[in-house]
């Protein structure tokens, strides 16, 4: 460790008693000339000169050694600065070296000088063991040599990176060069005169930058420009791909190894990834990305790179048509003929009906449902008519018993037995379906909750025009309710699933269970649970495959939808339904398509299972 030495020492105050001041100066000076004595012979002493030549380049700093062994000193130099202690540590620095000859040294300085500023400077010597100052001196500066870069590397960057400014005139002293990156300041870590190191900031900045340094009010740039390169996106493959089930590779350079500063959107939705390198990331395309052309964009903290090219999200939903009219929610449907039929409550006091037809994608509107003004009932086809009924009288919420059939070839309506044993209404939120020209109906809560008919189940016998009681699933489900639940049919087997359930004291939950009917020997077996908690989806089958979807939980509309494959009793989420989501939603299948109203949106979806 060495000890620092400065010849420079300060006047001591004045006491009022003169002799003891005498008494204190003779012990002092007695002291000082053998401290002087000893110190001679282990370090060399040193005289500041004046400065001299003076100009707008800058000015001679000089200096001699005036005792001691020349043989020690292993560097020598200036220091400099607007302070008046300057020192190796807070000071402009210029270092001669260790050789003197005569006794004396001198430096010609053309840096890190403010015109018309007073500045102060002593010289300095480093031995072995010691650092020895001379005393200080000011001058007033005329100016210096305006700093100068003549090259720098690495010519590109990225956060945090270190660059190197080689040049002439730059400061000594770190705090004494503002250097920029265009208008952007950056930190000075290491300073010579012919040398300054940089680091590159960390932030959201990329593209190229020219160098600009600032020493002593004199500035200087760079002739190349430095390139800070950031994350930046290549390529994408496939630039195609199925939404939910493609697996898409991005290349480009400067990812990040750690997973979760990658972050990956697609028109905003963020992005799970699989793998990651500093080159290539991959992920499955997200089950909510919005079908069509998408941009991907890409952030590692916080720069941004955008692929300029071309992605296509391939969805299995098309939306056909926005409706004219507002359903007003829990509308009956079934199909006839290729086209399809929607029962609607349009206002408080008016039932309406209309046909779609998706080969020409229009609406037409036809005789008005004859009963009573329905919500939540149930549709379906028998022999070539369509029939609708149960459901709740909306004005005062009263359950409803009563059936009507529609001829499409006459557009009229007839009405046809109701349900048994409802004295006090039908069945609310059931569902219906229609096998071998029979109708089967299930689930659904009574008008005043009696806990037996929300868990009945019927068959509907059109030759006979009469519904028969099934059976009763309270102790299947264990619980006294089953509604709102949604199904499909697969090989004249009917599957229920989601919705709510509610016990004997009128606690509401929701219902995950799924449930096959064979109807060949009226069994039930219980499959694989339902994902998710789910209420008012729709449900259909296509190609062997059934799906439910939509609907919502805890008040908040939903816009998912999964696939249930029967030979391997799973459930897996396909694409979402591309819209805010909905409930009160009809679903039927026209040609191995699914046909979507959902009703909150006014909209008509088309689903194809061959794009998924």
């Amino acid at each position: 460790m060495q000890e620092f030495i400065s010849d420079y020492i300060s006047p001591g105050r004045t006491g009022r008693a003169i002799h003891f001041s005498m008494m204190l100066l003779v012990i002092a000076l007695l002291t000082t000339c053998k401290k002087e004595e000893v110190a001679t012979k282990e370090y060399p002493r040193l005289n500041t000169l004046e400065v001299t030549e003076i100009s707008e380049t800058g000015a001679t700093f000089n200096a001699e050694v005036i005792s001691g062994d020349l043989s020690q000193i292993k560097k020598c130099g200036f220091v400099w600065s607007l302070g008046n202690d300057p020192n190796l540590e807070n000071s402009d620095v210029t270092i001669i070296g260790g050789k003197i000859e005569n006794g004396s040294f001198r430096d010609q300085v053309s840096n890190s000088m403010i015109k018309d500023q007073n500045y102060f400077v002593r010289p300095f010597i480093v031995t072995d063991k010691y650092t020895v100052y001379g005393k200080v001196l000011s001058f007033k500066s005329l100016g210096c040599k305006a700093p100068s870069i003549k090259d720098f590397y690495p010519k590109q960057g990225n956060d945090l990176d270190t660059i190197s400014i080689i040049g002439d005139n730059f400061s000594s002293f770190n705090m004494n060069n503002t250097v920029f990156l265009d208008d952007q300041n950056v930190k000075v870590i290491q300073s010579e005169k012919t040398k300054l190191k940089i680091v590159l900031p960390a932030n959201d900045r990329t593209g190229n930058f020219r160098i600009r340094i600032i020493v002593a009010n004199l500035e200087t740039e760079s002739a190349d420009l430095l390139k800070i390169k950031g994350v930046t996106i290549f390529s994408v493959e496939p630039k195609r791909g199925l939404i939910g089930k493609s697996i898409i590779s991005i290349t480009g350079e400067q990812f990040s190894l750690e997973n979760d500063k990658n972050i990956l959107t697609i028109n905003g939705i963020r992005i799970e990834l699989l793998t990651v390198t500093e080159t290539k990331i991959t992920f499955r395309l997200p089950l909510n990305t919005p079908p069509g052309d998408n941009k991907f964009i890409i952030s590692v903290n916080n720069k941004n790179s955008e692929y300029k090219g071309v992605f296509e999200s391939v969805s299995p939903w098309t939306k056909n048509m926005e409706l004219p009219i507002q359903t007003n929610g829990y509308n009956s449907a079934f199909t006839l003929n290729g086209k399809m039929y929607v029962q609607y409550r349009h206002s408080f006091n008016e039932n309406n009906f209309f046909e779609y037809n998706p080969s020409t994608n229009q609406l037409l509107f036809l005789a008005r449902y004859p009963g009573m003004m329905q919500n939540r009932g149930v549709g379906f086809v028998l022999n070539g008519k369509g029939y609708v009924g149960a459901g709740v009288f909306y004005s005062s919420y009263s359950g409803l018993a009563e059936f009507h059939t529609y001829d499409p070839v006459t557009n009229t309506w007839t009405k046809v037995g109701g349900l048994p044993d409802y004295s006090n209404g039908g069945p609310i939120g059931a569902i219906a379906f229609s096998v071998q020209n029979k109708a089967y109906l299930f689930g659904g809560f009574a008008q005043n909750y009696y806990a037996t008919k929300g868990l009945d189940y019927y068959v509907y016998d059109p030759i006979l025009d009469h519904w028969s009681l099934l059976g009763n699933m309270k102790k299947l489900i264990n619980y006294d309710e089953w509604s709102k639940a949604a199904g499909f049919m697969i090989d004249d087997n009917i599957y229920l699933s989601s919705g709510s359930a509610r016990n004997y004291f009128y606690n509401y939950s929701s219902y995950k269970k799924t449930w096959m009917f064979d109807i060949a020997n009226g069994q039930w077996t219980q499959l694989a649970d339902f994902p998710v908690d789910r209420e008012d989806a729709v449900g259909f089958s296509i190609n062997g495959k059934g799906y439910i979807g939509i609907g919502s939980y805890n008040g908040t509309v939903k816009s998912d939808f999964y696939e249930y494959d029967p030979i391997n009793d799973t459930w897996t989420r396909i694409a979402d339904l591309p819209t805010k989501g909905s409930i009160g939603s009809v679903a039927v299948v026209i040609g191995g398509k699914a046909y979507i109203l959902a009703n909150d949106n006014k909209e008509i979806w088309e689903f194809d299972p061959l794009k998924q």
